[in-house]
């Protein structure tokens, strides 16, 4: 069951599988378009959305385990294949996950969550880690974050 699909900045395809929809059979395959089209699988657990910042060559995913109520950032480095940070450390405040995107110029993630009736968006820096704080969108349910720019 394919969900979502990015590429990076190496022209690598990224597709998000829920498998049989349960979150401890989602997986992200890596399809490299420069190397015959070699199929191999991304080694994070769990994920549920995923966003690629194709500038710095980051996969940025948020994974959800069943067993507890919070997601986590994970950031991928395409280039080297390892995962190089694990943001918020604690999860404490990434519950209920449903928009992310990657801003290349700012190296922000921004997070759209959810908690009970509100909605919130929040911006995790891939940098250093640091978190801004949730900016309340109200009682509007947020299903997806994106980042826009205009060329003047």
């Amino acid at each position: 069951h394919p969900c979502e699909i990015v590429s990076d900045g190496g022209q690598d395809i990224y597709i998000l599988s829920l498998g049989d929809g349960s979150f401890k059979s989602a997986k992200i395959q890596r399809i490299e378009v420069s190397n015959n089209f070699e199929i191999s699988t991304v080694p994070i657990d769990n994920p549920v959305k995923m966003d690629a910042d194709t500038y710095n060559n980051l996969l940025y995913v948020v994974t959800k385990d069943a067993d507890i109520p919070e997601n986590e950032l994970y950031i991928y480095d395409a280039f080297t294949e390892m995962t190089i940070g694990t943001y918020p450390a604690n999860g404490s405040y990434l519950k209920n996950v449903c928009g992310l995107s990657a801003d290349p110029y700012t190296g922000l993630v921004y997070v759209c969550y959810t908690e009970g009736t509100e909605g919130y968006a929040l911006a995790v820096s891939a940098v250093d880690g640091l978190v801004f704080n949730g900016i309340p969108v109200g009682e509007a349910v947020p299903v997806k974050a994106v980042t826009v720019y205009s060329e003047q």
